[in-house]
């Protein structure tokens, strides 16, 4: 697991330890915000194992413009991928009560209804990294319920995936 959070991320690793014994689980310290930070976790995955066999990327910040930074980047590594045995999906997990979750839209969830916990909005990732039903799919949004849906016509614009990817490894220098 590659967390901001150190102590949250041991505390979960525990909890996943007890109800899977022997489960291989990395911790790594990865704050996406810095540059440094992402480096050093590439270099301590690279000298702690041979390959990534399942990564669920969970990571936000301003949401609505890193969902679609998270969309387009999933999409132009699909492509990538294509020729692999690797795949590459992404997903919108429903409206999930975290605290990242804007404190108005809290307050209204009584009235909305549709506000999930955090457990219900894992079902989505979990069902994609570990379901045999969607082990080949490649290059996918899905939504809540599991369903295959259409991203946002920004997020499938293939030239603006390009441009992103691009920026991305002149920012990163690889």
């Amino acid at each position: 697991m590659l967390c901001r959070d150190l102590t949250a991320a041991r505390n979960v690793r525990d909890e996943i330890l007890a109800q899977v014994p022997g489960a291989a689980i990395h911790v790594i310290r990865c704050d996406l915000a810095s540059f440094s930070s992402v480096r050093e976790c590439a270099h301590a995955l690279h000298g702690a194992i041979d390959q990534i066999t399942l990564l669920i990327n969970n990571a936000s910040a301003a949401y609505s413009q890193s969902k679609l930074v998270n969309v387009m980047y999933t999409f132009a590594l699909a492509r990538r991928l294509a020729a692999t045995q690797g795949t590459a999906n992404c997903l919108h997990p429903g409206v999930v009560a975290t605290n990242l979750l804007p404190g108005w839209l809290r307050i209204l969830n009584p009235l909305l209804g549709h506000v999930i916990d955090p457990e219900a909005g894992a079902r989505s990732s979990v069902y994609l990294a570990l379901s045999s039903e969607v082990a080949r799919t490649n290059g996918c949004y899905f939504d809540e319920c599991h369903a295959e849906r259409r991203a946002s016509q920004l997020a499938c614009d293939v030239e603006l995936q390009e441009a992103l990817w691009n920026m991305s490894e002149r920012w990163t220098g690889t």
